[in-house]
């Protein structure tokens, strides 16, 4: 249904229900992006934004009620959807706006209490699913219990909407590691060995791990190693609760680990040097799979800095700061495939969510240095950087020889 604009007034029973047709005929067409109730006539309600998501196979809507201090979701389906606009623009919000994918549709009360509603053109892309030929069959399902108590899905197992930008970076971490798993290079496996190096809350920690164990049932062992005690309780009792007694994690310092027999490591946003203590540590243990996402790149930006080449792209501040992070993510490429790693480098999530969305998936192909190893030589002359914490880590452990330089 096209709700037409209006230049008269009208009462406000027949724009609410104009209002909620339309509303209803987006959804159901797949046209539907977003509704946004808003000015409030009482009440701590600052306005109410409604999306729609999936769940199991059935379109529902998200309403969240947004207040100064908090938000508070709820679940509806489409009738109950339609009901509530009916009954709440114009009563208790003065303002409501339609996003779909063809029009703005506008529900506006004047100070002196006119109700008028108009058409315009669309200000908004749709970025999530609505269903309609076009459902997404993700490896995480959205009501998996570790989603829950981490909040990132409610108590019916639906993403909460202010969680779906993680949903999709845990989706789409998982698969990731599928398509590198379908590749064949853990094939001879019979026993999985997996370690997550900063894990953080420990989201993509229990996604790769149940992952995992669909694939390698009761052959899966898992770590997840931070800094942070709080958020190691957290998670070790979320494990517990699951039953999985192969899933712990630890407190501690990237460079107190010694592994052994790793056969996939991830390293998401360990900062600065650390990221190269992690690659240096999947390495050494003959990692089949490392996965890095590099954060906080400063240790080259300082040698760039100070050797003050005379090139156009290091001249200005902002400048030398992305080429030295681009050219520290070289190095540790070069030197991942100088020790026998294929790599690739990869977008892990869009750049509107994280500008550090690179990363590094290395796998293991074989345990001989190649000449990889003379353009990492290369680069280190061209950008005048002579230290490198993972070169140094490697070569003290024996796993890399340099040659005369």
């Amino acid at each position: 249904m096209t709700m037409k604009s209006s230049k008269e007034t009208i009462s406000c029973e027949d724009a609410a229900n104009a209002f909620s047709a339309c509303f209803s005929s987006a959804v159901e067409t797949g046209e539907f992006i977003r509704l946004v109730l808003s000015n409030p006539k009482h009440g701590e309600e600052t306005k109410v934004v409604v999306s729609v998501f999936l769940s199991r196979g059935e379109t529902k809507l998200s309403f969240e009620s947004r207040f100064e201090k908090k938000s508070i979701a709820k679940t509806r389906t489409l009738v109950e959807a339609a009901d509530f606009i009916k009954k709440e623009i114009g009563s208790n919000f003065r303002h409501a706006t339609l996003f779909t994918s063809k029009n703005n549709h506008i529900f506006a009360t004047s100070k002196k209490g006119k109700i008028r509603i108009s058409k315009g053109k669309p200000s908004m892309a749709s970025v999530q699913p609505t269903g309609h030929n076009r459902v997404k069959n993700y490896l995480v399902s959205q009501d998996a219990y570790f989603l829950r108590e981490l909040g990132v899905s409610d108590a019916a197992g639906n993403v909460k909407p202010k969680m779906y930008a993680k949903f999709r970076q845990i989706t789409k971490f998982v698969e990731i590691v599928e398509q590198c798993i379908s590749g064949g290079c853990l094939d001879n496996k019979t026993n999985i060995q997996f370690m997550d190096v900063g894990c953080g809350k420990g989201y993509l920690t229990f996604a790769v791990f149940e992952h995992l164990a669909r694939k390698w049932p009761n052959a899966v062992n898992a770590i997840g190693i931070d800094l942070k005690d709080d958020l190691v309780l957290l998670c070790n009792g979320i494990a517990d609760k699951l039953g999985h007694s192969s899933l712990q994690f630890e407190t501690k310092n990237v460079e107190q680990l010694k592994p052994d027999g790793i056969d996939i490591l991830v390293a998401l946003h360990a900062c600065d040097t650390a990221t190269d203590h992690a690659i240096f540590q999947g390495i050494a243990s003959g990692a089949s799979l490392i996965f890095a996402a590099p954060c906080c790149q400063h240790e080259i930006a300082s040698q760039v800095r100070t050797a003050k080449l005379n090139n156009p792209l290091l001249q200005k501040g902002l400048f030398l700061e992305k080429q030295a992070d681009l050219v520290t993510d070289v190095a540790r490429t070069l030197l991942l495939e100088s020790c026998g790693y294929k790599v690739k480098i990869v977008e892990f999530v869009g750049s509107e969510h994280s500008m550090k969305n690179t990363l590094i998936v290395a796998e293991k192909q074989s345990d001989e240095t190649n000449d990889k190893l003379n353009d990492y030589l290369d680069l280190k002359r061209t950008f005048g950087f002579r230290r490198h914490s993972l070169e140094e880590l490697l070569v003290r452990q024996g796993l890399l020889e340099m040659p005369q330089q």
